[in-house]
């Protein structure tokens, strides 16, 4: 739980939206329906920072949370996010000159990225996550590729780092400032590394009303003001801050400050703008109008007798079931990562499919839940012959 904001420590905050009893992990599937209905919830209540125009969930509890091997989150299975990181890996080596270096990742999911930058560069890869699930590949596929199950800590201060890469971690870090501060600390040749972070968009789930990526796993949600006053506080200098993948993430390069100490002033350059305060207090009444226009949809759902499923069993999806299930009319949730097939959705209880189950179920909705994949799964619908109605939310 925060009294002050976790970035700029002001006292003040707008809020934005409360939502009670949402599952504590998405990204953990459960085998059997009792046991997702049964899942772990918690409470989101979420407010906006009106000094650096940080999000973050005020009544957040790091006591709830324990990253495993069953935590999984991999996108790669998806062309379009393939793609993405791939060319990610590609315009790091090359912006960086990330070759025969030493690459260290922390929170390096199943290991996916890492070793795409290590193949890119002929790079010495060491990835750090407690979700790295060693038998998931075969032990000599990476030989390029050390990976550590378990956090980066003062045991690891003796390898070698020419790059750091930290990708979708530190919104789920309670304190991002201290978590920074104690990589700096630990990590040798950390002066000279460069730094390579990528969050969630904050301001894309205010402007862009991408409500359904606000999950508990969440604790912050970082804009271009805060994730920069992040960055200011730790002493490194940034040189590029950008909007990525369909404006969903924010993507950040860094290099430790050339100065001892950086002034970092009371009140961030750049402090939350006008716009953004306009976009928090109307954030409720927004948020309210799309749920009762989706309810409404559902009722004729249901008076049609139409089987709807949803195509997307990532955080969103989890969300968006969350938020509907007792109203809503979703009978299963698609997604192309085959460890996620056979399992149910926490809170919600619907089992997870892939794609070739929908043409004995032939769904008469499908519902999108991110429109950056609209293209690949209308190919995909297309080619499995389905007819529904595909609606990207």
């Amino acid at each position: 739980m925060y009294n002050v904001c976790p970035i700029c420590d002001h006292n003040k905050h707008i809020k934005l939206i409360g939502i009670t009893d949402m599952p504590v992990y998405c990204n953990i599937l459960l085998g059997s329906k009792d046991l997702a209905l049964a899942a772990n919830l918690g409470d989101i209540d979420l407010v906006a920072c009106p000094n650096c125009s940080h999000i973050y969930n005020k009544t957040f509890d790091p006591g709830k949370m324990d990253y495993d091997v069953e935590y999984e989150n991999s996108l790669h299975y998806s062309a379009t996010f393939a793609d993405y990181t791939e060319n990610l890996a590609n315009k790091l080596v090359d912006t960086h000159n990330l070759k025969g270096k030493n690459i260290v990742e922390i929170g390096c999911g199943k290991g996916d990225f890492l070793e795409s930058v290590c193949a890119a560069g002929n790079n010495q890869g060491y990835g750090f996550d407690r979700s790295y699930d060693k038998n998931r590949f075969d032990k000599f596929a990476f030989p390029h590729v050390n990976f550590y199950q378990e956090f980066y800590g003062p045991e690891h201060t003796n390898i070698p780092m020419d790059f750091l890469c930290c990708r979708h971690v530190l919104e789920h870090i309670q304190y991002p400032i201290d978590f920074i501060n104690e990589i700096k600390t630990i990590a040798k040749n950390f002066d000279q590394a460069g730094i390579y972070f990528e969050v969630p968009n904050g301001l894309f789930t205010l402007r862009d009303f991408g409500i359904w990526d606000i999950i508990y796993e969440h604790c912050s949600y970082f804009t271009p003001h805060s994730l920069r006053y992040t960055f200011d506080k730790c002493n490194l200098d940034v040189s590029n801050i950008e909007e990525t993948f369909n404006a969903q993430f924010l993507s950040l390069e860094a290099k430790k400050s050339v100065h001892a100490t950086k002034e970092v002033p009371q009140k961030p350059e750049g402090q939350a703008s006008q716009t953004f305060i306009n976009l928090a207090n109307s954030f409720f009444d927004d948020y309210q109008k799309l749920q009762s226009s989706w309810k409404e949809k559902f009722i004729d759902y249901k008076r049609r007798n139409y089987t709807v499923v949803i195509w997307g069993a990532g955080s969103k999806g989890i969300t968006f079931m969350n938020i509907f299930k007792n109203n809503g009319e979703i009978q299963y949730a698609v997604d192309l990562n085959p460890h996620k097939h056979g399992k149910f959705a926490p809170g919600s209880g619907q089992e997870i499919i892939p794609p070739e189950k929908l043409k004995k179920i032939l769904p008469d909705v499908i519902i999108i839940m991110n429109k950056a994949y609209l293209a690949e799964i209308s190919s995909t619908a297309k080619n499995l012959g389905l007819g529904a109605e595909l609606i990207p939310v």
